[in-house]
């Protein structure tokens, strides 16, 4: 049973939820020789087709459980799972992906728990594959998790909020931020802007920690959720005095001059953010 290379076009984010609280992903820390993963479902949209013999073959959804390792030869911070635990929200999609898929089995059991057995004694086995995504490229948040942290922005800088116009474009779906004119404020959109990028800058700065239950969009595997919402405490944005008024920080974020991450999986895939 041997790892089988599979490319998908897209897939997007399912996400976990431990305690009744969303997740992007659960983050597992290194132990020992064993590398720190982040494990998550993905959802593969197939697109109808028509087959060899001219039959309409519809499309349909399929869901995988995915895990993504640090590369033993990573760099502290910058290896796939990590930059996974940093950037994939719930409804974040990735594209270009290549996914390695390994058969395997597991011994079958009831509904007690009980060992199930073939009539000459062996264990009775079920066939499983596991999948490990090895190469992507980020897409766009959702929708919904843009318009969540949009209403939870209250100056912070952390993984769940950002200013209402944090790409510098006038929008439909938030407030109108208008000056006395009755025109769109691009001053004060673009210090929403400048504020984001600095957010930007600082969650790729972000490293595990081992007291914290949170890392990024990930919950730690061995850590209960105890917040109603996973929160990563970071400064706090103050808000512009005037329209246009640079956004300035409480305190000085982490270094903002980040280098491209080149993360490695287990198998050697590479990405760059």
């Amino acid at each position: 049973m041997g790892k089988i290379q599979i490319l998908v076009a897209a897939m997007t984010n399912g996400g976990v939820i431990v305690d009744g609280v969303g997740y992007g992903c659960k983050y597992f820390p290194a132990s020992g020789e064993v590398s720190a993963r982040v494990e998550t479902l993905m959802y593969v949209n197939h697109d109808s087709y028509n087959d060899a013999a001219g039959n309409r073959v519809e499309g349909r959804t399929e869901r995988l459980r995915v895990t993504i390792w640090n590369s033993r030869k990573a760099t502290a911070g910058k290896g796939l799972a990590d930059v996974m635990a940093r950037n994939l929200s719930i409804g974040k999609t990735l594209t270009n992906c290549e996914l390695t898929r390994r058969p395997y089995q597991i011994q079958q059991r009831d509904a007690n728990g009980t060992l199930m057995v073939n009539l000459d004694g062996t264990p009775r086995m079920l066939n499983r594959e596991a999948y490990s995504l090895t190469q992507f490229d980020f897409g766009k948040d959702s929708h919904k998790t843009i318009m969540s942290e949009i209403a939870a922005f209250t100056g912070e800088i952390n993984f769940n909020s950002r200013p209402a116009y944090w790409d510098g474009k006038p929008r439909l779906d938030v407030p109108a931020r208008l000056n006395a004119q009755g025109q769109w404020d691009l001053p004060s959109i673009q210090a929403d802007q400048s504020g984001w990028e600095q957010i930007v800058a600082w969650r790729k700065s972000v490293v595990f920690n081992p007291a914290s239950p949170i890392f990024g969009y990930a919950i730690i595997a061995t850590a209960q959720a105890a917040a109603p919402a996973p929160v990563t405490p970071g400064v706090v944005l103050p808000p512009p005095a005037q329209a246009g008024a640079p956004v300035q920080l409480h305190q000085p974020l982490p270094p903002t001059q980040v280098a491209p991450v080149t993360a490695n999986a287990s198998n050697g895939g590479t990405l760059n953010v």
